[in-house]
């Protein structure tokens, strides 16, 4: 299966999503995915070193709150939007919402599909 497909199963739930290699590349995205390309490489900075916090996520030069963090999540807010990011073993999946749905509800839809793409070696 190719990367885009991967991200059908939860693109209807969210305004924007993609699959991020850990070196930064973007290898697949759907919907209105907001960050640039450079933004999405600064992400893998937020899995290098999960000891220290990163205090805000740019996308599209809109800065969001980092609310919670963890060695395989970030949840980051900006007023009713938010981007969630759950890392893999060669990626992570990024979902975006501006507002449509629950912020704790995005972090748990790409967990799904990180869990699932981890769970098959991926």
């Amino acid at each position: 299966m190719s990367w885009q497909s991967q991200l059908e199963c939860i693109k209807d739930f969210c305004t924007g999503c993609a699959i991020i290699g850990l070196n930064g590349i973007t290898y697949a995205t759907e919907g209105s995915w907001p960050s640039l390309p450079e933004e999405n490489h600064s992400y893998t900075y937020f899995f290098a070193n999960d000891a220290e916090h990163h205090p805000l996520l740019f996308a599209n030069d809109v800065k969001y709150f980092v609310n919670m963090m963890s060695s395989m999540k970030v949840l980051a807010i900006h007023g009713k939007n938010a981007i969630a990011l759950h890392r893999t073993n060669s990626a992570f999946v990024a979902a975006y919402t501006d507002g449509t749905i629950d912020a704790g509800l995005l972090l748990k839809i790409v967990t799904v599909l990180a869990d699932y793409l981890q769970g098959n070696g991926i």
